[in-house]
């Protein structure tokens, strides 16, 4: 595949250019990604070596050349992944026309497994990338006056005042509503499979927070309410295959969204960890469960909410994905991540 020098950032989410410095990190294939990549191509369709050059091209790790395509379809071919045959010329010179062979079908299915598990490790970090922010910031005890909320010594952001200072959180007991920002919020449904973890990401998150605030932290006594709702349909693994048997099974055109409902909040501990309890409705059905999250205030406007859940996706009476190849287990692991801003 090109080489970093020449990729390019079209497509890619960030800062346009990066600092000059020796540490640089630019968006590359994974190792030998081209082989693996042909035989996807040449299992959708057999192709002419040139055909290939497009499609590989918009798999997004930048431009291939036209060698490099003919040098591996020759490595292919000779290990008895691939075969090829002179199709009669219409106009102009014969051409070679290539497939896979069951040996290179075998061959994909074990790639397709390692870029799976490629997958799973690059979702993990995102993951923690996401949450890293709402972790940042600790809630600790104070003295009366100073502020609930104060950032960790080893993680203080300069930039946030200007100063070095944490923003001012406010410490009187009263009543907030925050609205999900549903750009800055996400959840990622991590399922087990038998090629590797599955990974469905969505920011379609949307929905409100009602809690009554006392130092920073949320009155457990009063009655806190919650309604979080996702769109199943914008739930995303980046392979088409995999959305539309989760799209499928879920029966989304039926039941679009999966919904929580806050009932019950308690405080785990002296801190900001709070066991909740609630209705979930996916698939048509609603069943009352619990699980524990993390809750802190950014700043007096936004407030972070993060954690994780594993459900059996059978308690709702959802049917497990039967597709060639491709087993996938009932437990799922649910991580979210929602920002909320002060209603106006």
């Amino acid at each position: 595949m090109a080489t970093a020098s020449r990729r390019t950032t079209e497509g890619a989410t960030g800062p346009d250019r990066l600092p000059s410095t020796r540490c640089q990190f630019t968006l590359v294939p994974p190792r030998h990604f081209l082989y693996p990549a042909i035989l996807l191509l040449l299992a959708e369709e057999p192709r002419h070596g040139y055909r290939l050059i497009e499609p590989l091209t918009s798999l997004g790790f930048g431009p291939v050349e036209r060698p490099q395509v003919y040098r591996a379809l020759a490595e292919l071919e000779r290990d008895g992944l691939v075969r090829s045959w002179l199709e009669p010329p219409t106009a102009g010179s014969a051409r070679h026309v290539h497939t896979l062979t069951a040996d290179g079908q075998h061959a994909l299915e074990a790639w397709m497994s390692v870029i799976a598990q490629e997958r799973a490790c690059l979702d993990l970090v995102l993951e923690k990338y996401w949450y890293c922010n709402a972790h940042r910031l600790a809630v600790v005890k104070t003295a009366p006056g100073e502020s609930a909320l104060q950032t960790r010594p080893d993680t203080a952001d300069e930039s946030v005042n200007g100063s070095g200072q944490s923003p001012e959180v406010a410490l009187t007991s009263e009543r907030h509503r925050f609205d999900v920002i549903n750009d800055r919020s996400a959840v990622v449904v991590e399922a087990r499979s038998s090629i590797g973890p599955i990974a469905f990401g969505t920011t379609g998150v949307r929905g409100w927070i009602d809690v009554e605030l006392l130092a920073g932290l949320v009155a457990v006594d009063s009655s806190p309410t919650a309604w979080l709702e996702v769109s199943l349909e914008e739930l995303s693994s980046g392979n088409a295959l995999y959305d539309a048997e989760l799209v499928s099974r879920a029966d989304a055109r039926r039941f679009p969204t999966a919904a929580v409902d806050l009932h019950q909040v308690s405080r785990m501990g002296d801190g900001n960890r709070y066991q909740l309890e609630g209705d979930v409705t996916f698939h048509g059905v609603t069943r009352r469960l619990g699980g524990a999250v993390t809750a802190a205030l950014l700043d007096e406007r936004t407030m972070i909410v993060t954690g994780e859940q594993t459900f059996d996706v059978r308690d709702f009476d959802m049917s497990l994905p039967t597709m060639p190849l491709l087993k996938i287990y009932p437990d799922v692991r649910v991580h979210l991540h929602v920002e909320a801003g002060l209603a106006i």
